[in-house]
């Protein structure tokens, strides 16, 4: 954890450094009015000879400019460099290109805070996840209230035999980061990999096709929740893809509610399915109710 500390301060360092200094550079560059009288001396104007040694009609600094060898950036890059592979390198790397850009346009560039805009939805494009569509899943035929049914409460036991702990994983993402201790993200362990398996055996769940909608926006529910929660389990090595996830995780918590939510409404009035109170279905849905 104190590498992770030391590797994120430094980083925060080098970027203050460079932003100080891109700052600096452009104060200094603006034009310098002295306060009181300034006087100036006339200066009589002459002629600048333009030496031309071998007499060829090209003038010396020109062909000086002509003979020197082009830069090749490979050349200058470390065998050591790697571009940053993590959300939080990304974003740094991506802000300071538009940011030195945004500098050498001058009035016409854009301003810090445009930069940083432009920095972050670039990369926040990254965490858009890949949605599950119907062809990823194994349709059958709508069929009776009584297959509804069943349809209806293997959903309910998917979700309910994945139940994991008392702290959800926000509440440990919070102790971990509170008391700085790294190892309470292994909690989040079971919790992921319960979501992995609820994803996996949703996918593998012959849908009812009449309900074919409903079931997919479940899915990529808990999908995206599986990815919030892989976001917190890197927040001591990507912290700012964690902040970008965590930004998401209210919305996708309080859409996995209301997927699970329509699909055993739309069960019970348009399907006709009626549950005991012994069954998956009410006893999640009482669950639900209690969030």
């Amino acid at each position: 954890m104190a590498d992770s500390r030391k590797r994120i301060a430094g980083a925060f360092l080098i970027g203050s450094a460079l932003v100080a200094g891109a700052f600096l550079i452009s104060r200094n560059s603006s034009t310098y009015a002295p306060s009181g009288t300034l006087s100036v001396a006339s200066v009589e104007r002459g002629h600048i000879p333009i030496e031309d040694s071998n007499q060829d009609g090209v003038p010396n600094w020109q062909e000086a400019l002509q003979q020197t060898d082009p830069i090749i950036l490979e050349e200058l890059a470390t065998s050591t460099y790697e571009r940053p592979t993590t959300f939080t390198g990304k974003f740094a790397l991506n802000f300071f290109e538009n940011y030195l850009r945004s500098k050498m346009y001058g009035v016409f560039g854009d301003s810090q805070d445009e930069v940083i805009s432009e920095s972050t939805q670039a990369l926040i494009k990254e965490t858009q996840d890949v949605l599950f569509v119907t062809e990823d899943l194994s349709l059958v035929q709508s069929g009776t209230p009584e297959i509804l049914r069943a349809y209806g409460n293997e959903v309910a036991k998917i979700v309910l035999a994945q139940q994991t702990g008392e702290d959800n994983e926000a509440i440990i993402l919070q102790d971990s980061l509170r008391y700085e201790n790294k190892e309470r993200l292994d909690d989040l362990d079971p919790i992921a990999a319960s979501y992995v398996t609820i994803v996996k055996k949703m996918l593998e769940l012959p849908v009812p096709k009449d309900y074919a909608k409903q079931h997919l926006d479940l899915l990529n529910a808990y999908n995206a929740i599986r990815e919030d929660i892989s976001g917190m389990q890197k927040v001591y090595e990507d912290p700012m893809y964690t902040f970008v996830r965590m930004k998401r995780y209210p919305d996708d918590v309080l859409g996995m509610y209301n997927a699970l939510t329509s699909l055993f409404d739309a069960l019970s009035t348009e399907g006709g399915v009626e549950w005991n109170e012994s069954e998956p279905v009410p006893m999640l849905r009482s669950m639900l109710d209690t969030i």
